[in-house]
């Protein structure tokens, strides 16, 4: 049963290559060809044909059984080795083999990737130093999902089909930002990857914000941001802060 599960996922995650390839080619850019068989793991490091890369190798969090043990990204930025259509995602078995690859622009864009706790799902965070970045699911299928505009570091799986994450639904011109001269109107929204749809859990308003912070259980954490009139964005003292706890609703 272990053997199938393994061989499962591996063929799972390699529909990401094909998935991804055809999307990039929906949307009127070049597909890339990705070539995972060049790449591999060992010892802790990733080697390209034989040449090490200078890259982080992640490990799968404990408890997930999906056939994949690792992931990297790399990039032709960083290496002088790798292609530039082979900039990207890259996922290993436990034995080292490549399995997968999610392509990016650049290596840069990468910020996180987010697995769901069964793994069978995954979120991909992709942006740069900013704090805004996109949210990119990855099902069962496995073909990807639609880009979600959030707020970096501020995601988490309720379950192995949903997600909650800050949603970034506008600009605030004028509003306090560290460096900026704006800020922005972040929603706290629940997200199911099986239907593509959203549960808005707190919804920003003019002059209040919700952050997503943590969650426990059945619960969720909720950081409230709010100013009496909307010209008190623009002051930091004026913004005041408190947490809130609200229920996951039950899934349909």
């Amino acid at each position: 049963m272990r053997i199938w599960r393994q061989r499962k996922a591996l063929i799972l995650f390699g529909i990401i290559c094909i998935a991804v390839a055809a999307s990039v080619t929906a949307c009127g850019g070049e597909a890339r060809v990705p070539a995972p068989g060049a790449f591999s793991v060992r010892d802790g490091r990733v080697f390209r044909d034989g040449t090490a890369l200078e890259c982080e190798v992640h490990t799968v969090p404990a408890g997930i059984d999906n056939g994949i043990a690792f992931w990297s990204v790399v990039g032709s930025e960083t290496s002088d080795a790798v292609k530039e259509e082979e900039t990207g995602v890259l996922f290993f078995g436990p034995a080292g083999a490549a399995t997968g690859f999610i392509p990016l622009e650049s290596e840069s864009e990468y910020q996180d990737l987010i697995w769901s706790p069964d793994g069978g799902r995954c979120v991909l965070a992709t942006g740069g130093a900013r704090p805004d970045v996109f949210f990119t699911p990855y099902g069962e299928g496995m073909e990807k999902g639609k880009e979600l505009s959030g707020l970096n570091g501020s995601i988490a799986w309720a379950d192995p089909h949903r997600f909650v994450y800050t949603r970034i639904d506008d600009v605030r011109e004028g509003a306090f930002s560290p460096g900026r001269s704006y800020g922005f109107k972040f929603s706290a929204v629940l997200y199911d990857a099986t239907t593509a749809s959203e549960t808005v859990l707190k919804k920003a308003t003019d002059t209040r914000n919700y952050i997503f912070l943590s969650l426990s259980g059945d619960r969720v954490t909720i950081m409230e941001n709010s100013v009496k009139s909307v010209k008190d964005w623009s002051k930091e003292k004026k913004i005041v802060e408190r947490e809130l706890s609200v229920p996951i609703p039950a899934a349909r």
